[in-house]
Formats: C-alpha cells, structure tokens, sequence
C-alpha cells in the first residue's frame, strides 16, 4: 500500500485578511473568492477570463476593466498596476488551495497521513474552473516569472510538511510528485490520459 502522507496547505501569511464568499462566474462556473469586494472579486474574475479567452500577451488593465464592467479608475483603485493584478491572482488561488485542504481535514485531526490524503482528494475534485484559473495564472506570471515566488513558498511548504509527517518520507514524496505531475500535464493539456484513467490511478494513489 502506497503510504498517505500529508501536506499543510494554510498559506496565512500570503491570506492573512481573506474571508470566504462566493460568486458565480458569468453562469459558467463558480468559485469560492477570498476577498470581501465584491467588485475586487470581478475584476479577477474578468482577469482569469481574459487570460484564458485571449492569452496573458493580451492582459490588460483596460481589458480586464471592460470585461469585468468597471471603470478604469474603480480597477486602479484596487491594482495600481498589472503586476499587482496578477500577484492578487496569485495569492487567490494559493488561498483557494489552503481553504480547500482545510476543509477537508476539518475534523480528521489526529488521523495518519491526512493532509497528503486531503490534497489527492481535491485533485479527485478539481473542477473546470480551477483549472481555467491555474492556467491563467501559469501563463500571466510568464512575463515575470518573479511573481510566481509566492508559489515557490508555497510548494516547498507543501513538500516539507509531507517530507517531515511520512511514516516513508520516500514513498510521501514520490506520490506528491505523481500528484502533482498530474495536475500540471493536465493544465497544459498533454496528459495523454482520459479523465477516467486519471481518477483510476488518483484512486490507487490515495
């Protein structure tokens, strides 16, 4: 039996004021969004959505203004610059990621190899629009590959706990590695696998 190990996923310090609340994303998906502004929550909403519609070499403020139905000045009010609107992106989804594995361990405390176990199970779960969102912001923090640090944090955060929790810290890490393999073939669409192959092997993985 492949060990469950786990990882810790509560990225505060990069979500430090966040509050949970959710919006739906033009009748196309829906998403739980961290920040308590409605119109913040639009406008990196509109961001994700141009992004993917249209390529991170055509992300722009006033792009993103008009897609999300805000004016130029109510966008500068809350992102100064391009660069702070794809850091928001950023700590968006790393926050996303750490309510999720939270909430999926909420209650299991105690138990062995949880938080590994958690993170394959919100890889069984993902949805279309995680998806759509990580590639966004894959693709966005291209031209400045400084902004994806927060990630890095986040990554090593998340290798160290599974690394430091396993019974077979070798073993931990090899199914991490394979989770995560997964999840990023599958976001640039070379994943030579259907979906149903994927959760047959998610399954033996966790």
């Amino acid at each position: 039996t492949i060990v469950r190990c786990c990882l810790h996923g509560n990225l505060e310090a990069l979500a430090k004021s966040a509050e949970s609340g959710t919006l739906a994303i033009n009748n196309k998906m829906e998403r739980t969004l961290t920040s308590t502004s409605p119109a913040r929550d639009r406008l990196l909403i509109a961001a994700t959505e141009v992004v993917n519609e249209v390529g991170a070499g055509h992300l722009t403020l006033n792009r993103v203004a008009a897609s999300a139905g805000i004016s130029k000045g109510g966008l500068l009010y809350h992102f100064a610059t391009k660069r702070e609107l794809i850091q928001a992106m950023i700590i968006e989804v790393l926050a996303q990621f750490s309510q999720n594995i939270e909430a999926k361990i909420a209650g299991r405390k105690g138990s062995p190899n949880i938080r590994l176990s958690a993170a394959i199970q919100a890889m069984k779960e993902r949805t279309p629009s995680e998806k759509l969102q990580q590639r966004a912001l894959l693709a966005a923090s291209a031209e400045d590959p400084e902004l994806l640090e927060p990630a890095k944090v986040a990554l090593k955060k998340h290798f160290d706990e599974v690394r430091a929790e396993a019974t077979e810290p070798d073993v931990a890490l090899t199914v991490l590695l394979a989770v995560e393999g997964l999840r990023f073939l599958e976001l640039f669409d070379l994943l030579p696998l259907k979906h149903s192959e994927v959760d047959s092997m998610l399954e033996k993985l966790g």
